[in-house]
């Protein structure tokens, strides 16, 4: 691999690989010229170096130029240490090492991006699940995450590139999940604090999934209708709905 662009980044000649893209170019021309200008000879430090987007393939030759620039640069693999303080490397996936939201949910739904996948998701699918929602949380103050996973099943499909209109979800409140279903006024006068579950039940109900909730749990715990959020529909029972939406090839996702 040699330097033979002025601007100057490096390109791999064995490959045809350029170094040209945004996310790239910053990262390598960096780095070389950290190198080029270096005035420490035996040893080199980057400190603080961080990246994310370079798959396994591209770390690869990323890290071949740089070996091979130092040998060229110090003729003696003896005259250098590459001191990378810290490094932080994503896998040979290629992924972003940290979680972000988008592109249907900003608020909730933090998920990781892949570039490389070895069961290959199909774009022209729809997708249809029911999630069985029962949380063991005891924190009247947490979020269920287990709502929050079908802002996540948005997210990471529809930036996948499944059309966000290909998605079908729904999800049944039932047992300690219960009352995460209850109005804000409802949920403060009885625990003395706010549902932190409000907005992640409407957001998904604005988006047109159906939020059930288990009537006899909603009648076990002495709640009645009228004190649910607007978006919370009534069945007979879990059991009933989930067998209902099987019946309608929807997948049962259950945490």
């Amino acid at each position: 691999m040699v330097m033979n662009n002025p601007n100057p980044y490096p390109k791999c000649e064995h490959c045809g690989i350029g170094w040209q893209s945004e996310i790239l170019s910053v990262w390598i021309r960096d780095l070389w010229l950290t190198i080029k200008n270096s005035e420490v000879k035996p040893q080199i430090q980057i400190k603080y170096l961080s990246y994310s987007y370079p798959s396994g393939f591209l770390l690869n030759h990323i890290l071949n130029f740089v070996l091979n620039r130092l040998k060229m640069r110090y003729k003696s693999p003896h005259l250098f240490f590459l001191t990378l303080l810290p490094l932080q490397v994503t896998s040979s996936f290629g992924q972003d090492n940290k979680a972000t939201t988008g592109p249907v949910f900003t608020d909730f739904g933090a998920v990781y991006s892949l570039d490389s996948l070895d069961f290959p998701l199909d774009t022209t699918q729809h997708y249809k699940a029911i999630f069985d929602v029962d949380s063991k949380l005891t924190d009247l103050n947490q979020k269920n995450s287990i709502i929050s996973s079908l802002h996540r099943y948005y997210n990471m499909h529809v930036r996948s590139g499944v059309p966000k209109e290909n998605i079908h979800l729904a999800f049944v409140l039932h047992g300690n999940s219960t009352k995460d279903a209850l109005s804000s006024s409802i949920y403060k006068e009885k625990f003395k604090v706010d549902n932190p579950n409000r907005d992640l039940i409407k957001s998904p109900s604005e988006m047109g999934v159906d939020v059930f909730i288990c009537g006899q749990s909603m009648l076990s715990r002495g709640y009645g209708k009228e004190e649910l959020l607007p978006e919370i529909k009534v069945t007979l029972s879990a059991m009933t709905v989930l067998t209902v939406y099987q019946m309608n090839n929807y997948a049962l996702i259950k945490f």
